[in-house]
């Protein structure tokens, strides 16, 4: 599906395209997964990331969904999986979270996707201590290494998000695993498989707490990259805004993406629900030409 892609862009396969604008399914989560794919294809969408972690997924649809994108010509290169929580405290939790994550990366492998978006795992919010960091570390290495035997069963690849530097039930004084792109890049390296990738998600980046800002990241990460999730901030928290309307600088972010090679889906993420319905195919049409000139170079 993405030599389809390609051509719908007017790209020959020789020179195959750097970016895909494409865009997860949560855009239109009132509606039927199946109804959002017809909708975004409708507008004129051509790859998205099906969110794996969401309700309207279940087994029984996985095969429906991946017929129905081949009807349409829709590509997915990329899907949300649901996360792991391998450094969760109760083994039971974990368990029941490391058995959801390895059937998302199954169903990655059964809708044609190249790869399976998972976050890294904290013991709860994030960690304080040196020796609780260390038990992070060593649980998420664990547990990654466990989730890629079942990679390589299926032919999909992971790609670890960069985490946001606070969580909603972060405490005073609590670090995140996976903010910072060295952490992920020393997860990465410890595993030093082709199946292993890194995902960047622009909003989780907030340069006034880490002092850091998108460009910066994509130039460490560098050939690691292997997704994206984008979307915009104020530079001072997560909000999923539309590129534009905050104040990460896009030209460089685009201009970084291509220094480093990346070539793959540029992946909005972003929530319309507060836009009523019947006015957001309006609103997820000017996304689709957004999307379309900043992967060309042209804004």
């Amino acid at each position: 599906m993405l030599d389809s892609t390609n051509r719908a862009f007017g790209i020959s396969n020789e020179l195959s395209y750097e970016m895909i604008p494409s865009i997860s399914t949560s855009v239109f989560p009132e509606l039927e997964l199946e109804e959002e794919i017809k909708r975004l294809a409708k507008i004129g969408w051509r790859c998205v990331e099906i969110n794996l972690g969401s309700s309207r997924v279940d087994k029984g649809r996985v095969s429906k969904i991946a017929k129905l994108c081949e009807e349409l010509d829709i590509s997915i290169i990329q899907v949300h999986g649901r996360n792991p929580g391998m450094a969760r405290r109760s083994e039971e939790e974990r368990r029941k979270f490391m058995r959801q994550a390895k059937e998302s990366i199954i169903w990655a492998g059964e809708l044609g996707a190249k790869w399976v978006v998972l976050h890294p795992s904290n013991r709860k919010a994030g960690y304080r201590t040196l020796e609780a960091l260390n038990d992070v570390k060593r649980s998420n290495l664990e547990g990654f290494l466990e989730l890629l035997e079942v990679a390589e069963a299926t032919g999909v690849g992971i790609a670890i998000e960069n985490l946001p530097p606070v969580l909603h039930d972060s405490l005073p004084g609590e670090s995140i695993f996976g903010a910072d792109p060295y952490e992920l890049l020393w997860l990465v390296k410890s595993i030093n498989s082709k199946r292993i990738g890194i995902c960047l998600d622009t909003n989780h980046i907030i340069p006034s707490i880490q002092g850091f800002d998108q460009y910066q990241v994509i130039k460490i990460i560098g050939q690691h990259l292997v997704a994206t999730h984008i979307s915009d901030n104020d530079g001072f928290r997560e909000q999923h805004l539309l590129p534009f309307m905050g104040k990460i600088d896009w030209n460089a972010v685009v201009r970084g993406l291509k220094e480093v090679g990346y070539r793959g889906a540029f992946n909005l993420e972003v929530g319309f629900t507060r836009v009523p319905l019947k006015l957001r195919d309006s609103l997820v049409s000017y996304a689709l030409r957004l999307l379309e000139e900043l992967v060309k170079g042209q804004v």
